[in-house]
């Protein structure tokens, strides 16, 4: 009995599960606008705001001269949060002298060699890919397939 209890629980515990997604969360420094990430097969967000979801999902990718990432084998192995409040100061300044640059930002780092960073502002959302290559890189096409709620209409 102390046999198979063990065996059990070195499988539970001890052997790692393909099929859990990983997932995260990053909200607006308001807190109104937030971004649910879901890295499963593909690496997938969702916008939600006061609430409510305003676009289910979003598939985003890039597709390199020799591979995809992220492919759906790559995990995260890493995610930093930050909070940035700073002034910008434009060089030119047409309405206002200064800017206030303020949203919360969530990088997520691959194992190799990229990572993918979203930033959610009040007002707005946004990502950005950034490799790490040792050499540099050809992008032959960006991912990016939305999926609109139901009873969208233009």
């Amino acid at each position: 009995m102390k046999k198979s209890y063990y065996c059990f629980l070195f499988l539970i515990f001890f052997i790692p599960s393909n099929t859990s997604a990983q997932q995260y969360q990053i909200s607006s420094p308001d807190v109104h606008l937030s971004i649910q990430i879901k890295n499963e097969k593909s690496l997938h967000f969702s916008l939600i705001k006061n609430g409510k979801v305003v676009i289910p999902s979003v598939e985003i990718a890039m597709n390199l001269q020799q591979e995809m990432i992220p492919s759906e084998k790559d995990k995260i192995s890493k995610a930093a949060k930050q909070q940035i409040t700073q002034i910008i100061h434009p060089v030119v300044a047409i309405k206002n002298s200064t800017i206030k640059d303020e949203y919360h930002e969530l990088r997520l780092q691959y194992k190799n060699h990229f990572s993918v960073v979203f930033r959610v502002y009040n007002d707005a959302a946004a990502y950005r890919f950034e490799t790490n290559f040792p050499d540099s890189i050809t992008v032959m096409h960006e991912r990016f397939n939305v999926s609109l709620p139901e009873n969208s209409t233009a």
